[in-house]
């Protein structure tokens, strides 16, 4: 099962995007994920091991974007 982070709201009121990152010196997935405000279940590498980067992978993250409405009175 992947999580996914836009599936928990109504979806009438979300943009979901995903970025592809390529890995930098220093990086790791939990600064990756601190940088695009998501969890580290955003993000996907294509080996399957998130604990296996290295500089030059290309990986994929997921972001969410809520909507807000304003109903005018």
């Amino acid at each position: 099962i992947v999580y996914n982070p836009c599936t928990t709201i109504d979806s009438s009121m979300v943009h979901e995007e995903v970025i592809t990152y390529t890995v930098e010196s220093g990086d790791t997935v939990t600064k990756i994920a601190n940088k695009y405000g998501v969890k580290i279940d955003d993000i996907v590498v294509p080996s399957g091991n998130i604990n296996n980067i290295h500089i030059g992978d290309k990986i994929y993250i997921r972001t969410c974007d809520i909507y807000e409405t304003h109903a005018k009175t």
